[in-house]
């Protein structure tokens, strides 16, 4: 099976999140990014769908990767893959009317992809938003060291040991002497 590449840029919501600046150190993964309750109620599964957060044009994207299971009049059915690699449930996409996809350097109408077709989908960041600089506060903290007392010695030390091996031994040599006097009868 031949499997093309699609880059299809998803506005998946009509309104966005306001996002702040973010320090390099805390840049937005897929982790620690929070999904806006309208991207949410479209797609209750989109946290586990996303894959990565990359540079397109400028602006940070989530990436997350479909597979375009049937075309039907309402819209495309689709499965998400997962970050570990398996493929989630088949669910109908709701893509805005008129978006296009790009394939080989062509615009293609989303319901034009055809049956087990593998796309990547990107969302724009003002769909979900990245976490906010987190804010350092420097506190003194004055701890008085107080030593623990010692703990008590035990009264007596458990016992672990069992007199099964002193028995099993003493059986052991009954055995042999039994096989002893066995073997002197059998002579006589």
């Amino acid at each position: 099976m031949h499997t093309k590449k699609v880059i299809f840029s998803a506005l998946l919501i009509a309104t966005g999140i306001g996002v702040g600046n973010v320090s390099a150190q805390d840049a937005p993964t897929c982790d620690n990014i929070t999904w806006s309750a309208e991207a949410l109620e479209t797609n209750p599964a989109i946290a586990d769908q996303c894959l990565e957060i990359v540079d397109r044009g400028g602006q940070n994207v989530v990436r997350m990767h479909a597979e375009i299971m049937s075309q039907t009049a309402t819209g495309p059915f689709v499965r998400y893959a997962t970050p570990d690699g398996k493929w989630g449930k088949v669910r109908r996409a709701n893509p805005p009317g008129g978006l296009k996809a790009i394939l080989d350097g062509k615009e293609v109408a989303v319901n034009k992809l055809v049956k087990r077709q593998e796309i990547n989908v990107y969302v724009a960041e003002p769909f979900w938003a990245a976490p906010a600089a987190p804010v350092v506060e420097a506190v003194a903290v004055v701890e008085e060291f107080v030593e623990p007392a010692p703990e008590p010695a035990p009264v007596a030390l458990p016992t672990t040991a069992s007199n099964l091996p002193l028995v099993a031994l003493f059986g052991a040599l009954l055995l042999m002497l039994g096989g002893v006097v066995r073997t002197v009868r059998n002579r006589d």
